[in-house]
């Protein structure tokens, strides 16, 4: 067997060490997740006439079809899956389920933190179209099978602080839309009352309005409800003189009629600004 001297063991070593460190080597590349980084914006509903001019609860208004005038004392709906649309059509979800409550403290609202109309979220910094959302509670949560209101904490929208619950039958009013008609020139009163609820008046629908997040400035969007068009609508007016009362519930087909007519308009009279 051959004996290597001492310095000839180190030459050995050397040569190894040089040719390891003369192999390919690989690169391994760190792996980085991009940072996100979220902006506030608010979403302010606000409720006004034929002429964008806002209507406050209980002013009386030309209705500007049957030769009405028209006020509204109550409104509130559901909005749930609200998603923002980002400028390459990827969705972003925004919230699951909103209540929003024009009304002050009253027989609708035992706890006066049920009014709100204005709702701040958290998106991505970017580019977007629009919103999309849907109006009502979604149908798992409503009916024989779904969570009592009375389970839910007094903050929840479907709490039944918030007003929109009826105990005998675990259902909530998806739309409640109340106030007086008037025959022009004559001042009294003709109330009607739409109380929207099942999965008859459940529909998608798209809010298109471009807008950025940065954080530069802080972003608010208002959602313009134009409570002539709920009535006026081209081709599905309803004269809230003659068809005064809606409830899905009913097995009235006309009643049926009503509340999808209410349903359609009002998701129709909604313009994000």
């Amino acid at each position: 067997m051959r004996k290597f001297t001492s310095i000839q063991f180190l030459g050995l070593c050397l040569v190894s060490i040089i040719s390891f460190s003369s192999c390919d080597k690989q690169t391994i590349e760190p792996i980085i997740n991009p940072v996100v980084i979220e902006q506030n914006f608010t979403i302010k509903f606000t409720t006004v006439n034929s002429s964008s001019n806002t209507l406050a609860l209980g002013q009386q208004t030309a209705l500007g079809a049957f030769d009405l005038d028209f006020n509204f004392n109550t409104l509130s709906f559901y909005l749930n899956n609200i998603k923002a649309v980002k400028d390459d059509g990827t969705e972003v979800m925004v919230k699951d389920l909103i209540l929003v409550n024009v009304n002050p403290k009253s027989w609708m609202n035992t706890d006066s933190t049920a009014v709100n109309s204005s709702f701040t979220f958290s998106l991505p910094s970017g580019n977007y179209t629009g919103l999309k959302m849907v109006l009502g509670v979604p149908a798992e949560l409503d009916g024989d099978n779904a969570p009592l209101a009375t389970s839910y904490p007094d903050n929840n929208p479907l709490s039944d602080k918030r007003g929109t619950w009826w105990s005998w039958d675990n259902t909530f009013r998806h739309l409640t839309l109340m106030g007086n008609a008037y025959k022009v020139g004559n001042s009294t009163p003709y109330p009607y009352s739409y109380h929207l609820r099942t999965d008859v008046v459940t529909q998608s629908f798209s809010l298109n309005k471009n807008f950025t997040l940065t954080n530069i400035a802080a972003t608010t969007l208002t959602a313009e409800v134009n409570m002539n068009n709920v009535f006026t609508q081209p081709g599905n007016q309803l004269d809230i003189y003659k068809d005064n009362i809606s409830d899905s519930k009913s097995d009235d087909q006309n009643q049926v009629r009503i509340v999808k007519l209410v349903a359609d308009n009002f998701t129709k009279s909604i313009t994000l600004k």
